[in-house]
């Protein structure tokens, strides 16, 4: 009898094992990435010191390469094939960053002495229709190095 319910006992195991071993699926490799450059203009003034973000869209089935970014210094940004955006659709935002995190602290303090008052606005100068409510899309191809140029306004 203790046999064979250490038998009955196991079965659940031994059947969940089969059955992962047949769901299995190797990850794929790394999807082809491509180099990507251009300019952003924020009415038709250069953007400096903002993250230019391109996420893969729809996700990647291998979660890898999801998002990539590029930090835009006096207008410009460039993203080697290395380190590039998945070939295919992307999503792009801009992502205001601060200078320094001091910088932040400084705001944030200040802020908290009256709540009502706002965070400088030209250190945050992105408008929200181009970060997280972004709807801008490039392309990316393959083994070419991809401009897109933004020549965006708030208005």
């Amino acid at each position: 009898m203790v046999n064979g319910y250490r038998i009955i006992a196991s079965m659940p195991i031994a059947i969940v094992g089969l059955l992962s071993v047949g769901c299995y699926s190797p990850m794929p490799e790394d999807l082809p990435r491509a180099a990507v450059s251009g300019t952003v203009l924020l009415d038709g003034k250069p953007l400096d010191g903002i993250e230019i973000v391109f996420e893969s869209d729809p996700v990647p089935p291998s979660n890898r390469i999801r998002a990539v970014y590029a930090t835009i210094r006096e207008g410009h940004y460039v993203i080697d094939a290395a380190d590039g955006p998945a070939v295919g659709k992307a999503m792009v935002r801009l992502l205001d960053i601060p200078e320094s995190r001091e910088q932040m602290e400084a705001e944030l303090n200040e802020r908290n002495k009256d709540p009502r008052r706002r965070l400088h606005p030209q250190s945050y100068p992105v408008p929200e229709k181009f970060a997280a409510g972004s709807t801008l899309q490039v392309l990316i191809e393959p083994e070419v190095m991809n401009e897109h140029d933004f020549d965006l306004k708030t208005r």
